[in-house]
């Protein structure tokens, strides 16, 4: 797993004061040569072709949405998104507020679902997750690239589920934490499936930790096949239970069984069978 995508635990995006070449205009755009636009445009993932007029225009859509302080993390392939990873995560551990993650297991991962959902996970959940918690995250403001976060990753995860983008869900648990591990397509097939790793606390339900490899954007655990992985638990939960069923062998033995006729059985003598003939009922003959 990469660098950038274990960096959840500094909960941060890579930004403009970064020290990213290139991504940073100290002077207006007409300034700047194709060139240099093209970077700085790069360093944003957005479209580089076209005539200067083009590029200038794209570049100067960008500033007036206010969208231009964000980079995209994988530019030179993640390398300032690892270096500001680095520095962040030593100032916290010097600070000693390093918030530790559990273990992900290596082993034990069997097809979902093999171990009990915490009974207390819910909607609720997803959302404070994927909306709300990242509000709590540090102090950052919109200034620092958090302003973007939409409900985007809600719709598109439901939309995942729904067209069955979703496979290969495994689970795992520990008396603390239950650990879920799937692949889920991108929105273009052609690409390979990511990734996706959810730990959920067994007492509260919440989810603790998240991450999608090599989703670029799901530095912060909240992409949109995360989201889908989440739904896919709960409408798990909804139509079968969070707790697994009883395995055959505890059960109670159902074969080599006489079937319930609702006869009551007597002494042939006593007995009496409808008669075609006549509107009583004919008695056996006792011999």
């Amino acid at each position: 797993m990469s660098f950038a995508s274990t960096s959840i635990r500094s909960f941060m995006v890579l930004t403009e004061d970064d020290g990213g070449p290139g991504s940073k205009f100290e002077r207006e755009p007409e300034y700047y040569t194709v060139d240099q636009l093209k970077r700085w445009l790069k360093c944003r993932g957005l479209k580089q072709g076209g005539k200067r007029e083009e590029i200038l225009k794209r570049v100067k859509d960008c500033i007036f949405s206010g969208s231009h302080r964000t980079l995209d993390s994988s530019i030179d392939d993640g390398k300032w998104f690892a270096l500001k990873a680095i520095k962040e995560n030593s100032e916290l551990k010097g600070n000693n507020s390093v918030v530790s993650l559990p273990v992900i297991p290596t082993t034990g991962w069997r097809e979902f679902q093999s171990h009990d959902i915490p009974s207390l996970f819910n909607y609720g959940h997803i959302h404070y997750y994927t909306l709300e918690s990242i509000q709590n995250v540090g102090s950052f403001s919109d200034e620092d690239g958090l302003g973007h976060m939409t409900d985007k990753p809600m719709k598109n995860g439901r939309k995942y589920v729904d067209s069955g983008f979703v496979h290969d869900m495994m689970d795992t648990g520990t008396s603390q934490h239950y650990f879920v591990r799937a692949h889920v397509w991108p929105s273009m097939k052609m690409d390979l499936p990511h990734n996706v790793v959810i730990v959920l606390s067994v007492n509260s339900g919440a989810v603790i930790h998240a991450s999608c490899e090599p989703c670029r954007a799901s530095l912060l655990g909240r992409c949109s096949h995360v989201v889908a992985v989440l739904f896919s638990i709960l409408d798990h939960v909804t139509k079968h239970g969070a707790l697994i069923s009883k395995p055959c062998t505890s059960k109670e033995c159902s074969w080599n069984k006489g079937k319930k006729r609702n006869k009551d059985p007597r002494r042939l003598s006593s007995a009496k069978y409808p008669s075609k003939r006549k509107e009583s009922s004919m008695p056996v003959i006792d011999f």
